[in-house]
């Protein structure tokens, strides 16, 4: 069974036979039976990588309606970014298309991995409640490692250290030795047990009171 250029062998039936490969081998035959080959035409799928990575392979070819994968693979100190083309779909550096109906492309990308934050776990500090502001502790501060483990450089947006009582949204930047910014990171600070009023000093509810960070 021979298909012509650009299609593949989908089925072959009748006369009791069986396909192996391209030969189909009837069984005794007794009386005139008819074999039937079906063919599916096959598209072709081609890789490019955009950024330090690669992808493979580069070209293959898929019959209608049929599935096929791509490896994604990253230089040291980049990350997979979600592909484009083929309508397919990423899980971990395995790039899936399924129910392939056209020739298509895809566009591998990847991008220098940004340093992560180590938050700090949800903390109680002590406050001087006879004070209308206060610095913010030490270890309220995230830190965060770049890709080889290293720390990177966090500074706090706005560089305000010292908050009045209340809840306040702190928004941490970081950047590694690349030069390579992080998404920013959000912690929440909120005071208890305490007010401030407009234009006068605090009303204290208690000798002493508490500031809770919490993070997000």
């Amino acid at each position: 069974v021979t298909p012509a250029a650009g299609f593949v062998i989908d089925s072959v039936s009748g006369c009791a036979g069986t396909l192996n490969g391209n030969v189909f081998t009837t069984g005794p035959v007794n009386a005139a039976c008819t074999v039937d080959a079906t063919f599916r035409s096959l598209h072709t799928i081609t890789s490019s990588a955009e950024g330090s990575g690669t992808i493979s392979p580069a070209s293959v070819q898929v019959p209608e309606g049929g599935s096929t994968s791509f490896t994604l693979t990253p230089d040291p100190g980049f990350s997979i970014l979600p592909p484009t083309g083929c309508g397919g779909s990423v899980n971990g550096n395995v790039y899936s298309i399924t129910n392939v109906t056209a020739s298509c492309a895809v566009n591998a990308r990847f991008a220098p991995t940004p340093p992560t934050f180590q938050i700090p776990p949800h903390a109680v500090f002590e406050m001087n409640s006879t004070e209308l502001l206060t610095a913010l502790p030490a270890a309220a501060r995230p830190s965060a490692l770049d890709y080889l483990g290293s720390t990177a450089t966090v500074t706090l947006r706005g560089g305000q250290t010292r908050f009045a009582p209340g809840s306040h949204t702190l928004t941490w930047d970081a950047v590694d030795a690349r030069g390579i910014p992080t998404e920013n990171r959000t912690n929440i600070a909120g005071v208890a047990d305490r007010d401030v009023r407009s234009g006068i000093c605090p009303s204290v509810r208690a000798p002493a009171t508490t500031i809770r960070f919490e993070s997000r």
